[in-house]
């Protein structure tokens, strides 16, 4: 998988189940957890500015259904830094599966009514078939990573391809088939998927996860450079554990408390998103604990 590879494979749309693809029917969203807010930081978590105004940051964002919130964690420049990422993760990469499992967004009253579904023909040909948001053949496409670099000591090599990466996917069988019955096409892609901003995505929640536990001060952060520019590989900080887990029906995500690493100094979080549906757990360095 390389550095900025975006194409998960097509979905055969007979849907027949094929390595790494899980098949199921869309859970839709509904609110498990009351909404938590944490006392104020009083200064930005990622570039450490006191400067006002200082605006509130959401651990998981809220799109995902995240409703544990960091008030007073982000300045300006940062907050549209990972507005900016977190809206790539939720609009491009999955807008469409957001819009038919009925997840929380800002703009609820404009929410595409359609979506654009990229086909393939039985005669090779490509092209965008329009289908209202509940015709949508939900998909779910993500990178599988090896475990994190760092915790192998091995060094960080920012535009390398990642030995050992595959992607998961998640498709509904049933929907798939109908689908392509009524439209005549032999493959459906999911949505464009950017592998290097999903995994910077995950180190803004783990980092943002650790202040809300041991405070901003509690640990020596190693993601913040690549949350605001990017600047390290895509498995340097990021990796995903070898078992597969079952789906959690009852939460839309997961996301554990801090644990130290037993061989190492560093202290790792778990990330699983659309836990529902059965997808990967990441674990994610997020650095290393302060002495108290």
């Amino acid at each position: 998988m390389g550095a900025h590879e975006g194409k998960c494979p097509p979905v055969e749309a007979c849907a027949q189940s094929s390595a790494g693809a899980y098949l199921g029917t869309v859970v839709r969203f509904t609110s498990k957890s009351n909404t938590r807010n944490y006392p104020p930081v009083g200064q930005c978590i990622y570039c450490r500015t006191r400067e006002e105004p200082l605006k509130r940051e959401h651990i998981v964002p809220l799109g995902l259904g995240g409703t544990h919130v960091l008030p007073k964690a982000s300045c300006e420049c940062c907050e549209r830094i990972t507005g900016r990422l977190e809206g790539y993760c939720l609009q491009h990469m999955w807008g469409a599966l957001r819009g038919r499992a009925g997840f929380p967004s800002r703009k609820m009253n404009k929410r595409p009514k359609t979506v654009a579904v990229s086909v393939e023909h039985f005669d090779g040909s490509s092209g965008l078939i329009d289908v209202p948001v509940e015709d949508y053949p939900a998909m779910l496409g993500l990178p599988v990573f090896p475990a994190a670099r760092v915790l192998k000591q091995l060094p960080d090599e920012p535009n390398a391809p990642v030995p050992g990466a595959r992607w998961w996917m998640w498709y509904e069988e049933d929907k798939l088939r109908d689908f392509a019955l009524r439209h005549g096409v032999r493959k459906v892609h999911s949505q464009n998927i950017r592998p290097d901003v999903f995994s910077r995505m995950l180190v803004k929640i783990a980092h943002a996860k650790a202040v809300s536990e041991i405070g901003v001060d509690g640990f020596t952060p190693y993601g913040v450079d690549f949350i605001l520019r990017g600047s390290a590989g895509m498995n340097y900080l990021v990796g995903c554990w070898a078992n597969q887990e079952e789906p959690e029906m009852e939460h839309a995500y997961h996301v554990t408390g801090i644990r130290e690493h037993p061989r190492t100094p560093m202290i790792l979080i778990d990330v699983r998103l659309f836990a529902g549906l059965g997808a990967p757990t990441y674990h994610v360095v997020v650095g290393t604990k302060n002495a108290t």
